[in-house]
């Protein structure tokens, strides 16, 4: 999962239009692999915004997802 910020970061378009596996792909399938429910990482066309990715949200005995205030993420990067 090391390179995962780097995967999610790969424009996928052309990949797929040529049948080969994205790069953004491998990273959710490594996050997934932790257990992870979901993963944060940068915009690649603008590195101060983000995404948010969930792969699972709102199930019984998954998280919950609400919208709330926003709150400045300031625990640092994690790779």
């Amino acid at each position: 999962m090391k390179n995962a910020h780097i995967w999610a970061a790969t424009p996928w378009f052309e990949d797929r239009q040529i049948g080969r596996t994205p790069a953004s792909w491998k990273a959710s399938d490594a996050v997934r692999e932790t257990g992870a429910d979901g993963m944060i990482y940068s915009s690649r066309r603008d590195p101060d915004r983000w995404h948010l990715v969930l792969f699972r949200w709102n199930d019984d005995g998954g998280p919950t997802v609400r919208i709330d205030t926003v709150t400045p993420w300031t625990q640092g990067v994690y790779y």
